[in-house]
């Protein structure tokens, strides 16, 4: 009878711990909320410029950006002219990419690229080649650049870009242009014309790929490289990147350091070698704690694979400047990296320091009602041998 009895109590004091751990539990979530409150305060130093709206880096108003349907729309309406101009008041006709002949002057260095008609250009460099030297181009008589573009890009001699069309169509001139250099990093075309419709009738236009100036510090995206005018594929073997010969052009199949030497087709030519790196790899982040979910319950803090990467971190859409590369303030993070070439990754996550009490939070919680329970039926215990 009085094992029944006890088997009663134990029932009931279990019952009443279970209670008990119920509030308990309910008081230590509103004790965590206040604790993480507290946890999740920024420190002095940090800076979150623009969390706000206040003080954003960058500028508001976006720089008119030339694009290709831009550059086509100009051509479009550049040859419909030129076209209705030849047929109704010349009447002369254009021969674009006609033969070359070409030589080269050991005391001058420059490389000479002559028409049919007489007109002829020169160059430091071989037509078409990749190098690491500041670019000179020059054109003979009644021969003049007609059209240079950097990137894709139309510019001046001087090197000025074009920051709209209505500035590049506003800046052209009957004034030809004879001479320009290039000596910033990047891919160039042009197109050099000669003739006169009075003694002629005939135009003669060249628009080969002109040249890329590739500087050693900085790499490249680039899949496919060609011989220059009056070369041909010679050794590749002291490059590191995996590469593929193909006719007269080198397919590039890896990332790496890669230098290609190229033979003369034509009597008089010096070699020419072209040395460069590619890069079609993006840096990455490693962000601490790990980004497991999209909602992070503490600050993060991420770490670029690259030096020297571009790190571009928004906060609620606003652009943000953060110290020593961690976000304490709650809200959805975009983070951007690039390298020099562009080639970049895009990392999301969100911040809530009161979404949820850390883990701890919990294990104490169950760790308290283990041992009330523990403690309540050892004291029921003893009274049971008691009675």
């Amino acid at each position: 009878m009085r094992k029944r009895i006890f088997r009663r109590k134990q029932l009931a004091v279990l019952c009443i711990a279970l209670h008990c751990s119920s509030i308990l539990c309910i008081a230590g979530l509103a004790g965590a909320t206040a604790a993480e409150e507290a946890y999740a305060a920024e420190p002095d130093e940090e800076d979150i410029s623009g969390a706000d709206g206040d003080d954003i880096a960058g500028s508001d108003i976006e720089d008119y950006e030339v694009t290709k349907e831009d550059i086509a729309e100009a051509e479009r309406s550049v040859s419909e002219a030129a076209a209705a101009s030849d047929s109704k008041e010349t009447g002369y006709r254009s021969i674009r990419n006609p033969k070359l002949e070409v030589s080269y002057d050991p005391g001058t260095g420059y490389f000479t690229y002559r028409m049919p008609n007489g007109g002829y250009f020169m160059m430091n460099v071989p037509l078409g080649a990749i190098c690491d030297e500041a670019v000179d181009l020059k054109t003979g008589e009644e021969t003049w650049i007609d059209d240079l573009r950097e990137d894709g890009i139309p510019i001046l001699t001087e090197g000025k870009k074009y920051e709209s069309m209505e500035e590049m169509l506003s800046d052209i001139t009957e004034e030809q242009v004879i001479e320009a250099t290039a000596d910033s990093t990047g891919s160039y075309d042009f197109c050099i014309k000669s003739g006169t419709v009075e003694k002629t009738g005939i135009t003669l236009c060249v628009s080969y790929g002109g040249f890329r100036i590739a500087r050693s510090d900085i790499p490249l995206w680039i899949n496919r490289v060609q011989a220059p005018y009056g070369y041909e594929i010679g050794q590749t073997g002291n490059s590191s990147g995996r590469l593929r010969v193909s006719g007269n052009s080198v397919e590039l199949m890896s990332d790496g350091r890669y230098e290609i030497n190229f033979k003369p087709v034509i009597q008089g030519l010096p070699e020419w070698t072209s040395r460069f790196v590619r890069d079609t790899t993006a840096p990455v982040l490693t962000f601490t704690p790990a980004l497991t979910g999209q909602t992070m319950d503490r600050p993060v803090s991420f770490i670029p694979s690259e030096e020297g990467a571009v790190i571009r971190v928004y906060l609620n859409n606003k652009e943000v400047t953060l110290k020593n590369m961690t976000a304490y303030a709650d809200g959805d993070y975009r983070v951007e990296i690039s390298d020099a070439m562009g080639n970049g990754n895009v990392y999301f996550f969100s911040i809530d320091t009161e979404e949820s009490p850390p883990y701890t939070v919990y294990l104490y919680i169950v760790l308290f009602l283990v041992a009330a329970a523990a403690a309540v039926i050892v004291t029921s215990h003893r009274k049971m041998r008691i009675v």
